[in-house]
């Protein structure tokens, strides 16, 4: 093993970073220390490409904020829907059957009535 003397010089030399043991590393660990790189290479540099990037998010959230009040009008139609129309198209149906009930009788009462020639 090496003193932390010898760490602090191989560093120095910008062979070891300081927290780092010169002991092997677990295959996790290198993994990671391989994504973090492949992570740096491909964030893009600041510049056009944050700023469309910026934009085109800024623009889907646009979008989603129209979606969301899209969709809170036609609960609120539906509920509309459900708690005035829907009552009254039932009233409806109440009086036809009445009139239906009426027609019944008078086409019983006058079997041959429908027949005025």
């Amino acid at each position: 093993m090496s003193s932390a003397g010898d760490r602090r010089r191989a560093a120095a030399d910008g062979m070891l970073r300081p927290e780092e043991s010169p002991e092997p590393r677990t295959a996790a660990a290198a993994e990671e220390s391989g994504a973090r790189r492949l992570g740096r290479c491909l964030t893009p540099p600041p510049g056009e490409e944050v700023k469309e990037m910026e934009e085109t998010i800024e623009d889907l959230l646009g979008r989603l904020d129209e979606f969301c009040g899209i969709t809170d009008a036609i609960r609120s139609d539906t509920s509309e829907i459900l708690d005035e129309t829907i009552p009254l198209i039932k009233d409806k149906v109440m009086e036809m059957n009445h009139i239906y009930a009426k027609v019944d009788k008078l086409e019983l009462a006058f079997p041959y009535g429908s027949n005025f020639n």
